[in-house]
């Protein structure tokens, strides 16, 4: 049986596991943009991580905050996040070849993790009549956002971080301007607190973990 995703009466609550699971998946994404960053320290190494990072970051807030204002806890919801974290393994898959002038995969996976969640705010405004108005905003912001995604790939390489930037500047407005006042009642801060700090921490220990490229060549 499936679980209307209210915002009215939530209490303060701890991550899930399938909320720590997703983290897990954007940490490996994030990993990947940093082993990325330890080959090419040049100007254009950095730029190209921050251009990539800013995006990959922003799809692992939307669902946070989706997650933190929504969660279920139902089939729906579940699958929806399951999609979402699958849409960030293939995206993941497809960071060589965005920072190298082949971003199809990264495009269309990217695309797909924002027409999930819009899916999930369009469900949210069918089922939640006191957050209509603040899940129809985000529904087609990030559908309009992930459209624009796909429509860079109608363009040539060297002009589709333009479209990119748009893409991106659609959907941070869509947040900030979301009408967050229409809630009854405020996002829980200390949940969204909370995932910001496994996130990091779990991506710290993934580095501290991970061999650097000095030990790798020493041991080749």
């Amino acid at each position: 049986m499936s679980t209307s995703p209210s915002h009215e009466g939530r209490a303060t609550r701890h991550a899930s596991w399938l909320e720590l699971f997703f983290d897990l998946v954007f940490v490996a994404a994030v990993a990947a943009l940093a082993t990325q960053l330890h080959a090419d320290h040049s100007v254009r190494g950095l730029a190209v991580f921050a251009g990539l990072f800013i995006p990959v970051w922003w799809g692992w807030m939307g669902y946070t905050w989706y997650a933190t204002g929504f969660d279920s806890d139902d089939p729906v919801f579940r699958l929806g996040l399951l999609g979402g974290m699958l849409a960030i393994a293939a995206l993941s898959a497809g960071l060589a070849g965005a920072a190298s002038g082949d971003s199809e995969t990264f495009v269309i996976a990217y695309a797909c993790l924002f027409y999930i969640l819009s899916a999930l705010y369009g469900r949210t405004w069918l089922q939640a009549p006191e957050a209509r108005s603040l899940s129809a905003r985000f529904a087609i912001g990030n559908a309009f956002g992930a459209t624009l995604w796909l429509l860079s790939l109608t363009l040539a390489e060297t002009v589709r971080p333009l479209v990119w930037s748009a893409a991106m500047l659609l959907l941070i407005a869509t947040f900030v301007f979301a009408p967050w006042r229409s809630l009854s009642r405020p996002y829980d801060g200390e949940h969204v607190a909370e995932r910001y700090g496994l996130s990091r921490s779990s991506f710290l220990a993934s580095r501290s973990s991970s061999p650097s490229p000095a030990s790798r060549s020493a041991r080749a």
